[in-house]
């Protein structure tokens, strides 16, 4: 008995080899959840900077109809018909939020930019004459290269 309770007595920790094995599987577990976290990150900010796209989209078409129909709009205190140069410095000043890039790679942190070119994180805003119409254009980039796949760009005449 006693020499039973001495093989017993020897055995209450882990070996080097256990202690291991179980070092190796948490470090696997660690490389693969963070590569999934940071490929949710990138894809929730990319969602985020399409539903600021959206969000502009339907701020413009709403000053443009509040224009139309003679109501009080609050981009620019002007009176109709609106001027394309006139709704971008609005949407500049009103609506210019922190890019959900900043600090990721985008180039500053606000969010809308007056410029011709896509920029990475950020909604580039374009004023335009189309067949004498005043208009806006609209450019989102949600990857670092801005590839086609990677852009959207919307386009409004008033």
């Amino acid at each position: 008995m006693e020499r039973l309770q001495k093989v017993i007595a020897k055995k209450n920790g882990f070996s080097l080899v256990e202690l291991l094995v179980v070092v190796a599987i948490v470090g696997v577990l660690a490389s693969v959840g963070i590569f999934t976290y940071s490929g949710y990150v990138k894809s929730a900010r990319a969602t985020v900077l399409k539903s600021y796209h959206s969000d502009m989209i339907n701020i413009l078409k709403r000053e443009i109809t509040n224009c139309e129909i003679g109501e009080k709009y609050y981009l620019v205190d002007r009176t109709c018909p609106l001027n394309q140069h006139q709704i971008v410095k609005g949407l500049l000043y009103n609506f210019n939020k922190e890019t959900p890039f900043w600090n990721h790679g985008a180039a500053s942190s606000g969010l809308l930019k007056s410029s011709k070119n896509f920029s990475f994180g950020h909604i580039a805003l374009e004023p335009i004459s189309e067949n004498g119409s005043p208009g806006v254009v609209l450019r989102s980039c949600w990857e670092v290269d801005c590839q086609a796949e990677d852009t959207k760009e919307t386009k409004l005449t008033f």
